[in-house]
């Protein structure tokens, strides 16, 4: 269950642990409401929260597929790519290179 008290982007470990297969809850805060509906990951019900932990952790592993491939495009390569063209607006007359920025082609 993943219910932090400030509001973040994605969370580095609820994206892992859709990544690999474990059935999540997700309060939508911030970036995660952005992850938990990217993924179908339900919201927690604080009211029923056991019974709810106790569904959520019979999930199959072949449930979680369609998470998992809703997430796995957002990979190294998808931000590097996405970085750079941030950093590349921000700065138009530097030329950036994504491999050398960041640590990608030695």
């Amino acid at each position: 269950m993943f219910a932090p008290e400030i509001a973040e982007g994605w969370s580095r470990c609820a994206a892992e642990a859709i990544l690999v297969g474990l059935p999540c809850l997700i309060q939508p805060i911030a970036g995660l409401g952005d992850l938990a509906r990217l993924t179908g990951q339900p919201i927690p019900d604080l009211h029923c929260l056991l019974p709810q932990l106790h569904e959520r952790a019979a999930v199959p592993p072949a449930d979680m597929k369609p998470a998992y491939d809703a997430l796995a495009p957002y990979d190294l390569h998808y931000f590097r790519h996405a970085w750079s063209a941030v950093l590349a607006e921000a700065w138009p007359a530097k030329i950036i290179n994504p491999r050398s920025t960041f640590g990608g082609g030695r």
